[in-house]
């Protein structure tokens, strides 16, 4: 007698991690949308995992009935974002925390913290220069230089309070680290600007994408706004 075929579907009650992590595109967006914290597009978590949007949404179509990330409708857009009342939430939050603070690290002195900084104002320099030019040719360098002074300001960030930067290969890692250093001290805003911008850094910088003016003008706002709270936050006086 043939034995029966045994599903090749994890099945959600039985074995939800195995669904929640069961391709790249779902770690990739779990990852991504437990750092950023507020809801987004389909389009945008697809942009911002590194991922094209048909595998995005090949992963929410698990990922949303399991429960770990929640759809709602505005308008015509839909919107996700992760949901901490999962009963997996605190778990899943908690993994993607460990990575960013474990062997994706790197420990560097807090005196060293402003080096990291200068690197950035150094970049913001260089690309309101470019900006003012207004030469849609130099919109891409304009992205880059955005991508690599928001990560110059956050390592500076991350090395001035918790002694570490992130070492990991995704930059959406860094928030992460960001958010497990300075907690309540990070405002919401400015975590959901570096993800938006950091999360541009593969697209811009190695997949042959040209940006357009208008996108990097954007970009760079965002790494301006990043900047502008770094340093603030820098400044601030140590306690005796």
């Amino acid at each position: 007698m043939p034995r029966p075929h045994a599903s090749r579907r994890p099945s959600p009650a039985r074995q939800p991690l195995s669904l929640a992590f069961g391709s790249r595109a779902k770690v990739a967006l779990l990852r991504m949308l437990t750092a950023a914290g507020a809801p987004m597009t389909e389009r945008d978590a697809a942009r911002r995992a590194g991922l094209d949007v048909r595998s995005a949404q090949l992963a929410l179509d698990d990922l949303v009935p399991l429960g770990l990330v929640r759809l709602d409708e505005a308008g015509r857009a839909h919107l996700v974002r992760f949901n901490p009342a999962h009963h997996l939430a605190p778990a899943v939050d908690q993994l993607f925390r460990r990575e960013c603070r474990t062997d994706r690290t790197r420990r560097v002195e807090p005196a060293r913290a402003d080096g990291y900084a200068e690197i950035g104002r150094r970049l913001l320099l260089a690309g309101r220069t470019m900006a003012a030019q207004g030469d849609p040719a130099h919109a891409s360098a304009l992205a880059i230089l955005a991508v690599h002074a928001t990560i110059a300001f956050t390592d500076a960030s991350c090395i001035r309070f918790g002694g570490k930067k992130s070492a990991s290969s995704d930059r959406s890692a860094a928030v992460g680290l960001l958010r497990a250093t300075l907690r309540e001290r990070l405002p919401a805003a400015i975590a959901r600007a570096v993800l938006r911008v950091v999360g541009r850094n593969d697209r811009v910088e190695y997949e042959g994408y040209v940006v357009r003016s208008t996108e990097a003008g954007r970009l760079f706002e965002h790494a301006e706004r990043v900047g502008a709270w770094a340093e603030a936050l820098l400044h601030e006086p140590t306690a005796p």
